[in-house]
Parts: structure tokens; C-alpha cells; sequence
């Protein structure tokens, strides 16, 4: 008979022996609220032992779990110079050969659990007797992003699906001129003069019919206004661009992992 919880100790092994080691590796240095004085660095993390066997555990009520240390370094940037040390993480559950964990001397397994994967998704719909498109960013760690059109053509944006906003909202806090201007940075160079100019003159004539927002601002605390509120009650501007940045596309809080 075939082994089937070979896949839970496989996983469980790579765990162990990569996957800790990534997880931490994300992390890679953790700054005081400033950002001026301290930072924190892991150099290495490891597993130890078991303190005792799934039988002992199980007899005793107790956990089959081993102590997770990492060594860290912890840097002074105003006097300069750091320090290095062990310290401990937390207890780590076990897995035992036959998949399972103990818990307090009971054994219990992970129920796999479906979740949406990852990735970028499109979709169209016909609205008012016009196709109108649409996509979803979702992250396997961090916000959604939704976008969507309406029949008027207006393109709207959902952060972790709250109210919506025009797009370009979006596109100027994370950086972005008028779409004119975009466009005309990004514009290759032409391979073939006169047809890149056509298409250039198409696209710059369907943008010029296009009625732009007029609630968009020049200043970043005036546009990420018309975002964050839509996130959370607050009206302070240094609140809502410490919103802004724990939603930013960071590797911390949003990461696509393997596609």
C-alpha cells in the first residue's frame, strides 16, 4: 500500500529546511519606527532538536514541538558599530512520521484548505451593449487590487475590495504624470518611423477624447487623501501616508511568490 502522508512530510521537510530560512530571509533587516537609529538583521536561523519523543508527548500531554533559535545582529546606526547574539524564537511544532502533530498530548492534522490562487486575472462583461474589461492583481501576500470599467469608459480601482476610485488616482500616488505624459516617455523607439507615428497619433487622439478626473491633485498628501479614507476613517495626513506605505507593494507585505 502506498504511502499517503508522504506529501505532508515532504512539505513538512522542505519546511524545515528551506522554507524557515526564507521566510526570515523576506525579513532581512527591521528598523526602529525612524528608521535613523537601530536596525535588526537575521544572519542565520536554525532548528534544534526535539526536547522529547512523539511517545513521551503523548503520555505526558505534552507538545511534540523543538526550540527555534536564530542569531541576529543589532546595529547602532547613530554611534555605528553592532551587536551579535543567539536568542530564542519560539517552540516549534513537529511533524511526526506519520503526519501528524501532538498538541498537549493530542494528535491532530492540517486540513488543507482551497484558497484563490495568485496571479493576474482579466474579465469582460457586456454593460449597456458595450464590452467593458476588467482584472483582478491578487497577491500571495498583501492588498487585492481590482479594476473594473464602467459603460462610460471610466476605469475604476478597489483596494481589498472597499469603495472605489478613478485610476488615475492610483497611478499618480504610485508615481505616474498624466497618461499624455506617460505615454510619451514610454514610447519605444521607432523601428518603423511613419507607422509608430500613426499609432502614436491614434492613441493620443482617443486619450485626448477621454475626460480626465478633476479631483486629481499635484501633491502627494492631497492624492493619497483620495485613496486611504477609503481604506480606514481617518482624516490626518501622516496617518493616511502610514496607510499608504503598509499597503504598498513591498516585499514585506506584498509578494507574488513563484507564478
Amino acid at each position: 500500500m502506498p504511502n499517503l502522508v508522504v506529501s505532508q512530510n515532504e512539505s513538512f521537510k522542505w519546511l524545515v529546511e528551506k522554507g524557515l530560512n526564507e521566510v526570515f530571509t523576506e525579513f532581512a533587516s527591521i528598523s526602529d519606527y525612524s528608521g535613523k537609529k537601530f536596525e535588526l538583521s537575521f544572519k542565520s536561523v536554525k532548528l534544534e532538536e526535539a526536547k522529547h519523543d512523539e511517545y513521551y508527548t503523548k503520555n505526558n500531554k505534552l507538545s511534540y514541538e523543538a526550540p527555534l533559535k536564530a542569531i541576529v545582529e543589532l546595529k547602532n546606526k547613530i554611534r555605528g558599530g553592532g551587536k551579535e547574539q543567539e536568542i530564542f524564537l519560539a517552540d516549534f511544532p513537529m511533524m511526526t512520521s506519520h503526519g501528524t502533530f501532538i498538541i498537549s498530548g493530542v494528535e491532530r492534522v492540517i486540513v488543507p484548505q482551497l484558497a484563490r490562487s495568485f496571479g493576474i486575472f482579466f474579465t469582460s462583461e457586456e454593460l449597456k451593449g458595450k464590452k467593458c474589461f476588467g482584472g483582478k492583481i491578487i497577491p500571495a501576500r498583501g492588498v487585492w487590487i481590482e479594476i473594473e470599467t464602467e459603460a462610460d469608459g471610466v476605469i475604476y480601482v478597489r483596494i481589498d475590495r472597499k469603495r472605489k476610485f478613478v485610476v488615475t488616482s492610483l497611478l499618480r500616488v504610485l508615481g505616474a504624470e498624466t497618461l499624455k505624459h506617460r505615454l510619451s516617455k514610454t514610447m519605444p523607439r521607432p523601428l518603423t518611423t511613419r507607422l509608430l507615428k500613426f499609432i502614436k497619433e491614434c492613441v493620443m487622439a482617443k486619450l485626448a477624447r477621454w475626460k480626465m478626473p478633476k479631483n486629481l491633485s499635484k501633491e502627494f498628501s492631497a492624492k493619497i487623501v483620495t485613496i486611504c479614507p477609503k481604506l480606514a476613517d481617518s482624516n490626518l495626513i501622516n496617518d493616511l501616508e502610514n496607510q499608504w506605505k503598509a499597503k504598498r507593494a513591498t516585499a514585506e507585505r506584498f509578494h507574488w511568490m513563484m507564478l
